[in-house]
């Protein structure tokens, strides 16, 4: 085979391989690593009302499919306070990998708090998404250690701030979520 036609093909697959997919959504990461656009968010859990759920099943469709999506078609969830996957031992593939510990939405805001393995230990995200009926317009997602105080709008705005301030929200250089 000529040299220039294995070339063509190692970089037709390399850019089909690492080529960006299409979930309606690309976050923003440097934003959200740098705490950019976590004002947004901040003002609407301190002004805004907002329905407190209680099933998983509340997460609008269309988000829960984009979450997906960005997660390599991986975004389980269990019901509040259900089982979930709490370690990096897997028992049950059935088991969601995530354990709902805190959701509410309103019209344009969802909050969706869970704890989530990260190995050695149990990490919780908070995930705040800025939505609307066509998709995620933007989201901020923080992790810590901690699970108290994210079961309620203002221990979560509390939460969130005290770590924004202390610089306490755990980061890295990707978004998982």
């Amino acid at each position: 085979m000529k040299p220039h036609l294995v070339f063509l093909i190692f970089l037709f697959f390399s850019f089909t391989a690492f080529a960006q997919k299409n979930c309606g959504f690309v976050p923003d990461t440097i934003k959200i690593l740098n705490d950019k656009n976590v004002d947004l968010f901040l003002q609407r859990l301190k002004t805004d009302k907002f329905e407190i759920c209680t099933s998983k099943k509340q997460i609008p469709q269309h988000i829960t499919k984009i979450l997906k999506c960005l997660n390599n078609g991986e975004f389980s969830i269990s019901e509040l306070n259900g089982e979930y996957q709490d370690s990096d031992i897997i028992e049950d593939e059935n088991i969601p990998s995530r354990g709902l510990i805190f959701l509410a939405k309103n019209e344009n805001t969802l909050i969706i708090c869970y704890g989530l393995s990260s190995g050695p230990g149990i990490s919780s995200k908070i995930l705040l998404i800025d939505y609307d009926k066509k998709g995620i317009n933007d989201l901020w997602v923080g992790t810590t250690a901690w699970t108290r105080k994210l079961e309620t709008i203002e221990g979560t705005f509390s939460f969130v701030t005290a770590l924004i301030k202390q610089n306490k929200v755990f980061k890295s250089n990707y978004l998982y979520f």
